[in-house]
């Protein structure tokens, strides 16, 4: 059986990055809980990892904190006070992210696509 990919929508928040964003903002768990209108024993799954963080939660989750949902994903500043940069995605994940825009029709044909142009760079460089 073939495994999918998770959607965008599906993909979670690893949970050490919201401890440990909310432990730098000195956010708790129970006011971030009311800023994205969610229980707080949800925000303490989220926290604890016991539950997934879908995308358009980890937006709600950025908002609510005054961050942008790139630096979420990643680790906050540290204590010396450098400014913490989200890392600059690579070219094969901007690549991977464009690919999962598209639907599923698209994206078989931009994979055939992308693996006949390899083999002929591939022929090329053998020439």
């Amino acid at each position: 059986m073939a495994t999918r990919r998770p959607t965008p929508q599906q993909r979670t928040l690893p949970s050490a990055f919201l401890k440990a964003w909310l432990d730098h903002l000195g956010v708790k768990q129970n006011q971030l809980a009311r800023s994205i209108g969610v229980t707080n024993p949800t925000v303490s799954k989220y926290v604890s990892g016991k539950s997934g963080i879908d995308m358009g939660t980890a937006i709600a989750i950025a908002e609510a904190l005054g961050i942008s949902d790139t630096a979420l994903f990643s680790m906050p500043p540290k204590e010396d006070g450098r400014k913490a940069q989200p890392p600059k995605p690579t070219p094969a994940q901007i690549a991977l992210q464009e690919l999962e825009r598209l639907d599923p029709e698209r994206q078989k044909r931009a994979v055939k696509t992308f693996i006949a142009i390899m083999r002929a760079e591939a022929a090329d460089d053998e020439t």
